[in-house]
């Protein structure tokens, strides 16, 4: 038992740091994002310290997400 805490305890602590990683950057994201209302904005920010396994996936798929990928540019001689 006690060797599997040696192989899970980093696992665990690298996903808290993704996770904060994740939270700073979205919480940046969210505040420079001029497409949306302040009101929205504010409510996805204190959603991502809250409820983060919530307001952070809305938030990617909804805003985050382009649904038309740019086409690629062919250089044309």
């Amino acid at each position: 038992m006690f060797p599997i805490l040696f192989l899970f305890y980093p696992l665990m602590m690298c996903f808290s740091v993704v996770q904060l990683g994740l939270q700073i950057f979205y919480i940046i994201h969210e505040i420079k994002n001029k497409a949306l209302t302040d009101t929205i904005r504010i409510f996805f920010a204190i959603g991502t310290f809250f409820l983060p396994y919530v307001a952070m996936p809305i938030y990617f798929f909804g805003y985050m997400w382009k649904d038309n990928p740019q086409e690629s540019q062919s250089i044309q001689a």
